[in-house]
């Protein structure tokens, strides 16, 4: 089953059927809808009832007791079978043609959690702004579309009575929250009609938001404070769930201070993760090269926890850096870490030369040699993570020819770099690790033709760290060949 879509109602009988009709319209076999009552004392559930006989797919919760709007999506996000989870009011409804727009992209980009779409005001009565509607766009439930193994793994909607206020929030946190832990795209097309109602959170909301300079201002209201508890509560618990899911129950913090900056940074509770995460953002482990002093993007493939995105973002802090990690467990980590750099995007996802679902065989406690090869180093434990094709995620994301790039996926580094050989030849600085003579050779082989290698270490066979730099990166070319001996 693709998408379960679900629809609390509360005294929704008369426009109940125009949402499930726009849902039957999209024309997408095994659609599961889940009409959630909120103890309504109107015909819903009747209504409800005469809709299953045209939509065999169609199930019907009936609360005991009104717990609002969030506490209904829970019930339904509890029993959902789709793939994709849809949460949508009662008085909205899909446009045409939705559904087979979001599984294509949702299907062929795995490292996309979610997805949302602009939406088109249905009875409207005010005059809205293009800031006003960017914030609607930005915070009702029915126009956002998401995978249900993340939806559920948040926790669902915060159910606290500090969003029972005419404020209410508990949709925009929701939003925040999945953002927060994974990656939303946003399609161009309007594809939901929102429908308006006189007197209700639209018009509160307008009531209390000006614009100035094209940017929307909220004046206070008297239920800001007990939402903003709300909010942070919500938030604390969201991220404890999700560490503990992802096994994390403590943690190390390291205090960085630098000449720019101070700043605190998360490790796994064990020497080898604080040490290594220490090294790095002292910048001993990717050294900068001096006159290599802007860039404009940076990929880090294997960024781990985070220590080397962090490095990049200060040491480059008007550069775009992705950072790929597809093991939960330090993406967990990585997104707290680099969570204050507007800057950094991340995605729990490994690249490789093809998509595919394979077994990631766990390492050191750092989780720095984790690998989806066997290896000395890797035990036994495996965990299931998402690859996807290197070219393809790079030009999705618009990260084609990168100013740095760092690689390190112990022992995938040859078919990523293969499979991305334009960017890699495009790079000023390459930073990798290699672990195997046959693949240094190879690696080296690729990059001689755009870069010199500028340094390496090699502690060990088959294992080592190098720096390769783009020829044209250099200042001069006398600089580049200085050291060399004869012609």
């Amino acid at each position: 089953m693709k998408i379960s879509v679900i629809i609390p109602c509360y005294n929704a009988a008369e426009h109940l059927p125009r949402s499930v009709h726009s849902v039957k319209k999209q024309g997408i076999d095994g659609t599961e809808v889940i009409v959630v009552d909120d103890a309504s004392n109107d015909a819903t559930v009747a209504v409800a009832e005469r809709l299953r006989t045209e939509l065999p797919n169609l199930r019907i919760i009936v609360q005991p007791v009104n717990g609002g709007a969030a506490k209904a999506r829970n019930a339904g996000l509890q029993q959902a079978r789709g793939q994709y989870i849809c949460f949508l009011d009662a008085d909205d409804a899909y446009g045409d043609g939705v559904f087979e727009r979001v599984l294509a992209v949702l299907d062929e980009t795995p490292w996309i959690q979610a997805i949302d779409f602009p939406v088109r005001l249905v009875n409207n009565h005010r005059e809205v702004s293009r800031p006003h509607l960017r914030a609607i766009t930005n915070s009702v439930p029915s126009n956002l579309i998401v995978r249900r193994e993340l939806a559920q793994a948040i926790g669902g909607f915060p159910e606290s009575r500090d969003f029972r206020t005419k404020l209410a929030g508990e949709d925009v946190v929701f939003r925040d929250t999945v953002r927060n832990w994974g990656n939303i795209w946003r399609l161009n097309d309007v594809f939901l009609d929102y429908t308006v109602r006189p007197g209700g959170h639209f018009d509160r909301f307008m009531d209390r938001a000006r614009v100035e300079n094209d940017t929307l201002q909220l004046l206070p209201d008297e239920n800001d404070s007990v939402v903003s508890q709300g909010v942070s509560e919500y938030v604390r618990q969201t991220t404890q769930r999700m560490r503990l899911q992802a096994g994390i129950q403590r943690t190390r913090v390291l205090h960085i201070k630098t000449e720019n900056r101070a700043f605190n940074f998360e490790t796994f509770d064990n020497d080898a993760s604080f040490k290594h995460a220490e090294q790095t953002l002292q910048g001993n482990v990717y050294p900068a090269i001096p006159f290599v002093s802007n860039a404009a993007s940076v990929l880090d493939i294997g960024a781990n926890i985070g220590a080397s995105a962090v490095t990049f973002a200060s040491r480059y802090p008007n550069a775009r850096v992705v950072a790929v990690e597809p093991s939960r467990r330090p993406f967990i980590l990585l997104r707290s870490n680099t969570s204050a750099y507007r800057t950094i995007e991340s995605y729990n996802v490994g690249l490789f030369s093809t998509t595919m679902k394979r077994s990631l065989f766990l390492g050191g406690v750092d989780s720095v040699t984790n690998s989806v090869i066997r290896s000395a180093l890797t035990s036994t434990v495996d965990e299931e993570i998402q690859l996807v094709a290197a070219d393809a995620f790079a030009a999705q994301i618009g990260m084609t020819r990168p100013d740095i790039i760092k690689i390190d996926t112990e022992g995938c580094e040859l078919p990523i770099i293969s499979a991305m050989a334009q960017s890699f030849g495009a790079a000023k600085i390459v930073y990798l690790e290699y672990h195997s003579e046959d693949d240094r050779l190879a690696i080296d082989k690729i990059l001689a033709r755009t870069h010199i290698l500028f340094s390496g270490k090699i502690p060990f066979p088959h294992r080592g760290e190098l720096v390769y730099v783009r020829n044209d990166a250099f200042p001069t070319q006398n600089e580049r060949d200085r050291w060399r001996i004869g012609n």
